[in-house]
């Protein structure tokens, strides 16, 4: 393996341990997250018109509440091509080690054509040539 290789080789697993340890970090959601919207109980105050008439006689009184929260999820939600969502662990791996086997298939193919295994002319796309007699390969 070649020293360029292995540089590769390390920097695409440190880049997918520091996504995954960020997923770990921020509570292994399984989407990106950056607001929280829940429902929280509260006592009603005296001050609450709706108390007074007892509106809330006999039942939980809740209130939705909004967090601002950023939870790094393993997938992405995009709502748009430019969305904020769209940055997950996958979205950030993913091109990584694709980046990755595209060097290693590309450097294999250039190493056979300098050891003469393969020839220039086996890569190149072969088009029929149509005569007379029928297609023919050139």
């Amino acid at each position: 393996m070649s020293r360029t290789m292995f540089s590769l080789l390390i920097i695409s697993v440190v880049i997918t341990s520091a996504a995954l340890t960020t997923w770990v970090a921020t509570g292994r959601h399984p989407y990106t997250k950056y607001q929280e919207v829940t429902r929280e109980q509260f006592s009603a105050g005296a001050d609450d018109p709706f108390a007074g008439t007892g509106f809330y006689d006999g039942s939980i009184v809740t209130k939705t509440v909004k967090k601002n929260v950023f939870y790094f999820g393993l997938l992405p939600v995009p709502q748009g091509l430019f969305d904020k969502h769209a940055v997950s662990v996958a979205s950030v791996v993913v091109p990584v080690w694709l980046i990755l086997g595209g060097f290693v298939l590309t450097r294999r193919r250039l190493a056979k054509i300098g050891e003469g295994r393969i020839s220039m002319n086996d890569l190149t796309v072969r088009r029929p040539v149509l005569n007379s007699s029928g297609p023919s390969q050139t």
